[in-house]
């Protein structure tokens, strides 16, 4: 079985998530590409934490075949939250 991964980026106007973007994105895109894994919801980069916990609420109940470890986000702040928050 391949990982099904929600990608979420962060702020478009953080710099710091662009740059956490750019490497993990360019690790996990061939990944992608070869059908190792597949890439099942990119929510959008919206990163007060409440909003971000909701999207990514709907992107994995949307998604039921995600796979809990499979899922890469660029802030601290959604981390913090998603463990927090719910």
């Amino acid at each position: 079985m391949h990982p099904n991964v929600i990608v979420m980026r962060g702020d478009p106007t953080d710099n710091n998530a662009l740059l956490f973007y750019q490497g993990y994105d360019g690790v996990l895109k061939s990944y992608f590409s070869s059908g190792k894994y597949t890439q099942v919801a990119t929510p959008a980069g919206t990163w007060d934490p409440p909003t971000a916990l909701t999207e990514f609420e709907a992107a994995y109940t949307a998604h039921s075949n995600t796979n809990s470890d499979s899922v890469s986000a660029d802030s601290s702040n959604f981390v913090r939250c998603t463990a927090w928050c719910s």
